[in-house]
């Protein structure tokens, strides 16, 4: 980079860090800023958007626990949110109040950082019901399926932890598991594998322990933690948005370029870029042109660009609609 792109991409890197502290409080996130390298807005509000579930239909695969014997209210709860999520309706509601007011990756307790469970499995859980007993749905959204792994009681010890989960879904997918899968590794003895205690353990002392399952030994479907305690892949979507805002930035100061040329057509010697958000959608602005490029959004059937990821990574539509409409308020 050249001084004027190094120039450009500063104050890029700086709204990107104002888009998260807007989003940020528009959600209600917590965030005390207690831990120092924890503290930036981007690494809380990229938590947060990760764990959410994007709404929109996906197909309900069960795994080999179902058919399974449960109460009336419990299977009543449970119907109803496979059809919230077949219809592509808002599930995050049912993630509880961790993934908003229990969870802060800047505060000091490691173990209330992030949902630890999907950091290191990729598993989120979801309440069916309340009174007189928790009971919690355990799965994997993905983008077009939501794998329904089991359902227990908030009571069960360690359930957050219990490696059975894992095997459910080895014995359940193998398919989905086999990438995860370190091949020519062999298996530990029975005695030498973890249990629920030492997965929790290990996760609040920032160390993601390898899964074994029979024979095979698998590395943790959710990336696994930082020495922080804090998810890996949370880490690495804030490297790649700042590198995808860097090369925008690069992309702006093309000398013959769209947005140089048009600065350069209205005699603009001194352009002023910004990369703002819009009622749209993330856009790059200038302000004495007052116009606003938009960035684009991912579209089916399309080949995904660094521009399209960094909206869909930063500025979902859901996060979009919430902005502006918390900011009417």
């Amino acid at each position: 980079m050249n001084n004027i792109e190094n120039r450009v991409a500063r104050g890029f890197l700086l709204n990107l860090d104002t888009i998260a502290t807007d989003l940020v409080h528009s959600f209600g996130l917590k965030h005390e800023k207690r831990t120092e390298n924890l503290n930036d807005p981007l690494l809380r509000w990229l938590d947060f958007r990760l764990r959410y579930v994007d709404p929109k239909p996906r197909k309900v695969l069960l795994s080999n626990k179902f058919p399974k014997k449960m109460s009336e209210d419990v299977n009543r709860a449970l119907t109803h949110v496979i059809h919230l999520i077949e219809r592509g309706e808002n599930i995050n509601p049912y993630q509880g109040k961790g993934l908003v007011l229990h969870h802060d990756i800047s505060g000091t307790k490691r173990q209330k950082r992030t949902d630890l469970l999907w950091a290191d499995w990729g598993i989120i859980h979801l309440h069916l019901t309340e009174i007189p007993i928790c009971w919690l749905l355990f799965g994997i959204p993905a983008d077009d399926f939501f794998a329904v792994i089991d359902i227990r009681s908030h009571g069960e010890d360690d359930v957050f932890s219990n490696p059975e989960l894992m095997e459910i879904m080895v014995k359940s997918w193998p398919q989905m598991m086999e990438r995860r899968e370190l091949k020519g590794v062999i298996s530990p003895s029975e005695s030498d594998v973890f249990d629920s205690k030492e997965h929790k353990r290990l996760r609040q002392s920032g160390v993601s322990a390898l899964i074994a399952i029979g024979r095979k030994v698998y590395v943790p479907p959710g990336m696994g933690v930082t020495t922080a305690s804090t998810p890996v892949r949370v880490t690495l979507a804030m490297d790649a948005a700042r590198k995808y805002v860097r090369d925008l930035a690069s992309l702006v100061c093309i000398s013959d370029g769209e947005f140089q040329a048009e600065v350069r057509a209205r005699g603009i010697e001194e352009p002023c870029f910004t990369l703002c958000m819009t009622p749209r959608g993330m856009a790059v602005y200038e302000l004495h042109l007052d116009k606003a490029w938009l960035l684009p959004r991912k579209k089916a059937g399309y080949e995904s660009n660094y521009l399209a990821d960094l909206q869909g990574l930063v500025a979902p539509e859901w996060a979009r609609e919430r902005l502006f409409a918390s900011a009417r308020d």
